[in-house]
């Protein structure tokens, strides 16, 4: 069995050249660092220092071996130092798996802000469907997912609520006029309706609502973004499915405003997944913090 404390000993008498030297630097007896070289040598079978009265030197077979050993130690100190910087989050990589519309409209403050904290971690975003997501974390390509929830996981993973998300119907000022004050999901039928491609979340979360009210609502436009949704109600094209975040600017500047629905959907959540057997690294928690920290 490798010990390491025979080789330790092996480098301290080498860079000492002497044996005296080496105990005291070492805080023990010189007849200690004798009898552990004593005992590295008959493991190795060769010698490896020559005494002489001005102390100590390598034989060719040390020189060789402080070589080897003197690499093998610097090799293992600079892994335990980029090991404490990971506790200490001074170095690592952040990988991270969610869809451009959850990374744009709710990650993007908190990675902003754990940039600024650890500027030595290095952050690595991959932008896929919920379900991609969960595959990318699967296959060991990203540390956590954030999905829209409900998204089916497997038995291996977990996946815990951090954030949520309204979803709204937006119109130019122009068109909500021309609706009733309190707009029931029947009033769309005759509307043209701007949503997402139909295996997005957003999507399959507003065709169910319409099915719960007995309506099977086809939009006039389908499209791959919630960007282009935006712009496109904003020239008047007709009323856009979207998220409250991703048009709250256009809100603000008074050219979409929300429909006052009868029966408004509930807030959406996002769930962080993760996998149970290997759990979230350092700077995966450290962001997970940054994010609960929102909620207190």
């Amino acid at each position: 069995m490798l010990n390491l404390d025979q080789y330790q000993v092996f480098l301290e008498v080498a860079r000492a050249r002497s044996f005296s030297r080496a105990a005291a630097s070492l805080f023990v007896t010189q007849p200690a660092v004798s009898q552990t070289i004593r005992a590295l040598e008959d493991r190795l079978g060769c010698k490896l220092f020559l005494r002489s009265a001005r102390g100590v030197s390598l034989t060719e077979e040390g020189e060789r071996l402080y070589q080897e050993v003197s690499g093998a130690i610097l090799r293992i100190e600079e892994a335990e130092a980029h090991f404490a910087g990971l506790q200490t989050l001074s170095v690592g990589t952040l990988r991270i798996g969610a869809s451009d519309t959850v990374c744009k409209y709710l990650l993007l403050p908190f990675l902003s802000t754990f940039h600024e904290l650890y500027p030595g971690v290095s952050i690595k975003v991959t932008n896929r469907t919920s379900s991609e997501t969960v595959r990318l974390l699967r296959e060991g390509q990203v540390d956590m997912g954030f999905v829209n929830m409900p998204t089916p996981i497997d038995e291996s993973m977990t996946c815990e609520s951090v954030l949520s998300v309204q979803d709204v119907l937006v119109a130019t000022p122009e068109l909500a006029k021309t609706l009733p004050k309190k707009v029931s999901y029947e009033d769309l039928i005759t509307q043209p309706l701007l949503m997402l491609e139909r295996l997005s979340s957003t999507r399959r979360f507003w065709d169910k609502i319409f099915e719960e009210h007995g309506l099977n609502r086809k939009p006039q436009i389908e499209l791959g973004s919630l960007d282009l949704l935006l712009e496109f109600a904003c020239i008047g094209l007709g009323i856009s499915a979207v998220t409250l975040p991703a048009a709250r600017e256009l809100i603000e500047q008074g050219k979409l405003t929300v429909l006052n629905l009868k029966n408004p959907p509930a807030p959406r959540s996002i769930g962080v997944v993760t996998t149970k057997q290997l759990p979230p690294s350092p700077c995966a928690r450290a962001f997970l913090t940054e994010i609960k920290k929102s909620f207190r």
